[in-house]
């Protein structure tokens, strides 16, 4: 449904009173007459029309609409001519001034009519299924694209160079504007979009300038881009969020599906709104243009989304682009000159930058949002330049500096060391490069061996951000993936699959968890084609991807050993041993440091006892099993202290102190002592 505000002139024209008392009375109620009027033909639930206020020679007007084209002056006055000559008598008909809204704005112009009392009917806005902003479930965000005057091919590919767009982006512009599509009328979306990019305001970006190009080729009827967001695991099967999408048509929905849940959600209560958006993705993807998003630093979400969809729908995935620092410095200054704040200097901008040389397009909104930030209080409203701020409400979170959370690991002594010397290398054969002296850039693939929660994962990420920063990666990226990544259901589909995730690792790592899992199906050859593409794939990127392999150390030294391909491309091998039973003491007061607990040398004392006894088990957790520790040690307390809470009061103190006894926990008792039973006892006597 698109949504329009216009003017039309009639003839004859209808002469209302303009003053004010009685005639404001008189005027009121033929408005609302005529809306009433209007509103008794709106009997094919497709288009709804409003007076909202009278003009010297008609009346200006908003709209629903309900088609798959753009709508024309001369098309919407054919609509509107038989209507309004049934209403109020009027023969001829013209619109002026027409304009395309958002729901918001039809909304409002609703609410005007209704506060004036032009309005005797229901509430439109309920009886269209139109109310449905205001969700507890998700966030909606609308806006307009600025489409006129129509984007040439020439302006989108400038403007995309400005964006620093990836060639996933490019590309998919010369699909938009190839002389193969037909562009006489609208047919249906061929494709749909998957974006990834650092933060929402970059994937915007992208998306902005993906709709006035589809708009400017005839694919798309309206204007209106619906950002949907903050999609909570409550919202399977919400009306509201169908409501929006069935309105959605001939515009755009945006999907950020990741940033409201940890991954581990989505294997448990979230699938179910992974179904429920697939069914209505199906049911509305013919008319409505659909871009889903996910962020390079909280993957997971979409990932079962897209899998459910693939064998329905065809999704392009675009990248979000990366450049040099000229290419940085042009883009922050083309936002600046945007911004509505007082501009910044050239040379104040190169200050913002930094002594970094690439950039992510997401780096650049980050850097522009703090600038504006600042612009408030030291060029807009510099009584608040020297203002002490209190540190909770004014500090911005720090930039992690990957090097020094590497260097602050518990343990890990050996693999650290082993890790500067990686850094090392391959800064020294960039610079080798770089004066010519060593063409061929070896192989930079690695193997991380370990048992569960040693920190491969954890250091691997940290590793991208090293390299980042040293200049040795262009982005840093980090995409990690399994064997459901990897391997499609069909015959011809895994290589895809393999190739997308290497795509869209381009300049950073691409991290495989027990990639020895793709030899599992051995009576298939899905596996075996995962393997023979990863294998080219690594080669055709050495020059701009690291591939790091992880796992059980006995699996994956098999994994290699079976694969001569994949062991000659591996230059770097890094086991990760188990933590000693002090390390593990050592991760548990770290814990409770960076959540605000303090543990007593009695609590470190009876942890690390039990840890010593736990490290002798098979497959004990490692880190993660201290977390869990931790974590029931918390329960314990909450139980205690609210068994307490009528004797004693309850202080900051007492709520932050934990004893000896709360760690009495389950996860610290011998394994044959944690099995439990569930059910009813049945006492014989």
């Amino acid at each position: 449904m698109l949504f329009y505000e216009f003017q039309i002139s009639c003839s004859p024209a209808e002469e209302l009173p303009s003053g004010y008392g009685e005639e404001r009375r008189k005027r009121e109620e033929r408005l609302s007459e005529l809306n009433e009027l209007l509103y008794a033909q709106h009997t094919d639930g497709k288009n709804f029309f409003v007076i909202d206020r009278p003009l010297s020679d008609g009346f200006h007007m908003c709209g629903a609409v309900k088609q798959t084209k753009p709508m024309t002056a001369g098309l919407l006055g054919k609509l509107l001519a038989p209507m309004l000559s049934e209403a109020c008598g009027i023969k001829k008909v013209s619109v002026n001034s027409l304009r395309e809204i958002t729901r918001e704005q039809f909304a409002h112009y609703i609410e005007i009519c209704d506060k004036k009392s032009y309005l005797n009917c229901c509430n439109p806005l309920y009886d269209l299924q139109l109310n449905y902003a205001d969700n507890r479930y998700f966030r909606l965000a609308e806006e307009m694209g600025t489409m006129r005057p129509q984007l040439s091919r020439a302006k989108a590919y400038r403007e995309a160079d400005g964006l620093m767009a990836d060639s996933s982006f490019l590309d998919e512009l010369a699909r938009i504007y190839s002389d193969k599509n037909e562009r006489k009328i609208f047919y249906g979306h061929p494709v749909h979009y998957h974006i990834t990019a650092g933060n929402s305001d970059a994937a915007m970006t992208m998306t902005r300038l993906l709709v006035r190009a589809l708009y400017a080729n005839k694919r798309l009827a309206g204007q209106r881009i619906n950002r949907v967001y903050n999609i909570q695991e409550e919202c399977y099967d919400e009306s509201d969020l169908d409501h929006l999408l069935r309105h959605a048509e001939g515009g755009t929905v945006v999907l950020e599906m990741c940033s409201c849940a940890e991954e581990e959600r989505y294997a448990g209560s979230y699938e179910r709104v992974n179904e429920y958006l697939a069914a209505m993705i199906r049911k509305y993807q013919r008319n409505t243009l659909f871009i889903l998003v996910d962020f390079h630093m909280q993957r997971g979400g979409l990932k079962n989304l897209l899998t459910t969809l693939r064998e329905d729908i065809s999704f392009v995935h675009i990248e979000e682009g990366a450049g040099s620092r000229a290419q940085a410095a042009a883009y922050l200054q083309s936002l600046d000159a945007q911004s509505s704040m007082p501009h910044y200097t050239e040379h104040e901008l190169e200050q913002a930058l930094g002594d970094r040389r690439t950039f992510r397009a997401s780096d650049i909104h980050q850097i522009h949002e703090k600038l504006y930030r600042d612009a408030l209080k030291n060029k807009s409203y510099r009584a608040y330049q020297d203002v002490d701020f209190h540190p909770e409400t004014t500090v911005q979170k720090p930039t992690e500096d990957a090097a020094a959370v590497l260097r602050d690991m518990v343990g890990l002594k050996q693999q650290k060391e082993i890790l500067e010397q990686i850094v090392a290398a391959f800064a020294i054969r960039k610079m080798r490069a770089e004066m010519g002296t060593e063409t061929k850039r070896p192989s930079m693939h690695m193997c991380f061996t370990g048992n569960p929660g040693t920190a491969k994962t954890t250091v691997a990420r940290l590793l991208a951000d090293i390299l980042s920063k040293e200049n040795i990666l262009p982005t840093g990226r980090f995409i990690e993936c399994g064997r459901s990544d990897l391997v499609a259901k069909y015959v011809g589909w895994t290589a895809v699959c393999v190739k997308e995730k290497f795509r869209a690792a381009r300049g950073g790592i691409l991290f495989i968890d027990e990639a020895y899992a793709l030899l599992d199906d051995r009576s298939g050859s899905y596996g075996d084609e995962a393997i023979s593409t990863i294998v080219q794939e690594m080669e055709n990127h050495r020059e701009d991807v690291i591939v790091i392999f992880a796992g059980y150390p006995k699996k994956m030294q098999d994994f290699l050993d079976a694969n001569e391909g994949l062991r000659s491309r591996i230059a770097f091998h890094v086991s990760f041993p188990d933590y000693t039973a002090d390390e593990l003491a050592e991760i548990l007061s770290l814990i409770a440091r960076q959540q605000g607990y303090t543990l007593t040398e009695e609590i470190v004392t009876h942890c690390r006892t039990q840890f010593s006894s736990m490290c002798r088990q098979e497959d004990f957790g490692n880190g993660r099993f201290v977390r869990n520790v931790f974590e029931q040690a918390l329960m314990k307390q909450s139980q205690r202290l609210w068994m307490l809470r009528e004797q004693t009061p309850l202080t900051e103190d007492s709520l932050r102190q934990l004893t000896a006894a709360d760690f009495n926990v389950a996860a610290l008792q011998p394994a044959e002592r944690r099995q439990t039973s569930m059910g009813f006892s049945v006492s014989h006597g």
